[in-house]
């Protein structure tokens, strides 16, 4: 049976609510807390998925299920102080992305169910003891995050054929960086490339970053999925256009912001998909029996009008392959 088909028993099966039995006792309707490193206005559409992925399950929001929301700006500080606001505002599960957030949460909250929404490697951040059967109080959606480097840095290597280096731009914060800068270095090694890594913690640092990558001279550049580089897109690759550097990146979204290439898995989804956790444990299932899911669906877009700002001819094989192109 496939990880998906087993959530989707627990999800249908019949349970106790031993989270939520207190509240329908006495007529209140459960909260779930959901916290975002970024904006309010960056995580609208990655909200209405999940909003969708609740109602798919039979969650109806303000009759069965109550959203908390919090959001840190980009302050990674702030998220333990949120994830405790959360708690006291009576939430009885928190949803949560990325491996800094779900960090920051079971550290404030080690009693507190977390659904991820998503995270890369769970297993090796210490979060699930498998992916079958995590244990503890962590489940929900993996990202392939590391794992899909070599296919990022190769695609951008079909489109800019004569570069030798590539820069990559991180959020420090991230606790996931130390193995995904240690799998690019090995994967550069195979694509004969070299890979220079800058860290950039926020808006005001995009500038001299963009800058130092065109002085290397980079041939592209990847930049990390983060929900603070996320609320500042625009900018991000406003000025990369600007310094003529193509740039490759995990997250569709980021493409319809400017960004050349991006591969990985359909972000929408995974929030639907986090949903379905939400609505098991509500329905009793503890949170580390149900199995965690990885992404099956993974998107190829291309930014076609970036390309030819940039005065790249992206191969024809390539476009082929693409599921999505943006004129």
């Amino acid at each position: 049976m496939r990880r998906r088909d087993v959530i989707m028993v627990f999800v249908g099966a019949s349970f106790t609510w031993p989270l939520a039995a207190r509240a329908q006792r006495s007529g209140e309707v459960p909260t779930v807390g959901v916290l975002y490193l970024g904006s309010e206005e960056s995580f609208q559409g990655r909200l209405e998925a999940f909003r969708n992925g609740l109602q798919s399950n039979g969650l109806s929001e303000g009759k069965s299920v109550r959203l908390a929301m919090r959001y840190a700006n980009g302050d990674v500080g702030e998220l333990a102080r949120l994830a405790r606001e959360l708690e006291a505002a009576g939430s009885v599960l928190i949803v949560t992305s990325g491996r800094t957030s779900v960090q920051a949460v079971r550290t404030a909250l080690p009693n507190m169910p977390i659904v991820m929404a998503p995270s890369a490697d769970p297993v090796g951040a210490g979060f699930a003891r498998s992916l079958s059967r995590p244990g503890g109080k962590i489940t929900g959606v993996s990202i392939l995050g590391s794992e899909l480097s070599g296919k990022r840095f190769q695609l951008l290597k079909e489109i800019v054929p004569t570069a030798k280096t590539f820069a990559v731009l991180f959020h420090p914060a991230n606790p996931g960086n130390e193995v995904f800068l240690k799998n690019s270095m090995a994967i550069a090694e195979v694509l004969g490339i070299e890979i220079k890594e800058r860290a950039v913690t926020g808006p005001d640092e995009i500038s001299d970053a963009m800058a130092w990558a065109a002085r290397l001279p980079a041939g592209g550049v990847y930049v990390g999925a983060d929900p603070v580089f996320t609320q500042h897109k625009e900018a991000i690759f406003r000025t990369a256009l600007a310094a003529r550097l193509p740039t490759m990146t995990p997250d569709i979204g980021y493409v319809r912001a400017g960004a050349l290439v991006a591969y990985g898995p359909d972000s929408l989804e995974m929030r639907r998909q986090a949903a379905g956790y939400v609505a098991a444990i509500l329905r009793g299932a503890e949170a580390g029996d149900l199995p965690i899911a990885q992404p099956t669906k993974f998107e190829l877009v291309i930014n076609l009008k970036t390309a030819r700002a940039l005065g790249l001819t992206v191969p024809v094989t390539l476009l082929a392959r693409a599921d999505e192109v943006i004129e």
